[in-house]
């Protein structure tokens, strides 16, 4: 998650701030939704195309190292996000820190030295880079059957869809916001890219 050091915060969701229950009810919903539609079949193009498969057997059958692997792959999907900030950053010479508050993050102490599209770039960053990995791994047979990928793509779509959610005033969407962007469409293009990255996979 990026954020810009000194920066006033500017919520583009502000029912987050105002109702704690209510951001706990969607981000239950949004997990389920995905749940329920990858463990469904999906037609596509004429063809059936079952996600998860129906009855869930590679779960039920997955070893201990199989969970590990899963594990890993969602640790991945995060660390790839952040790897994508800090690569953006690295490329523009800004000057960062990282920090925890209610996960990790790469904070510009020197955001005055950018540009608003650069700002927003280096926000919008970790998405690129994380779903991009995400279509990477669905684009070969070795890796779109993998448990790795199966964790990658379930947290990437869960952390995507549920950010807003869990970071209102705060985090990359509302660097977006600040520095001029639309943080809705983008929330959307990067929702809408974990799921088809979700349903690509080999379940």
């Amino acid at each position: 998650m990026a954020i810009s050091k000194g920066a006033r915060f500017t919520p583009w969701l502000r029912f987050v701030e105002r109702d704690r229950a209510l951001r706990k009810v969607f981000v239950i919903l949004s997990s389920l939704l995905i749940l329920w539609t990858v463990a469904l079949p999906v037609p596509a193009y004429g063809v059936d195309v079952t996600i998860l498969g129906a009855d869930w057997d590679w779960l039920l059958q997955a070893s201990a190292r199989d969970w590990l692997k899963m594990c890993l792959g969602g640790v991945g999907a995060a660390l790839v996000h952040e790897l994508g900030h800090v690569a953006y950053a690295e490329i523009k010479g800004m000057d960062i820190d990282y920090g925890w508050s209610g996960g990790f993050r790469t904070v510009v102490r020197n955001p005055r030295e950018f540009s608003s599209g650069e700002m927003r770039m280096f926000a919008r960053s970790g998405f690129l880079l994380q779903h991009l990995v995400g279509s990477g791994l669905s684009l070969f047979k070795r890796t779109s059957n993998s448990y790795f990928s199966r964790g990658y793509m379930v947290v990437g779509a869960i952390g995507t869809l549920t950010y807003p959610l869990r970071h209102g005033n705060d985090g990359d969407f509302d660097m977006i916001d600040r520095y001029g962007g639309n943080p809705g469409f983008e929330y959307a293009l990067y929702s809408g890219w974990s799921l088809v990255n979700l349903v690509r996979i080999e379940w």
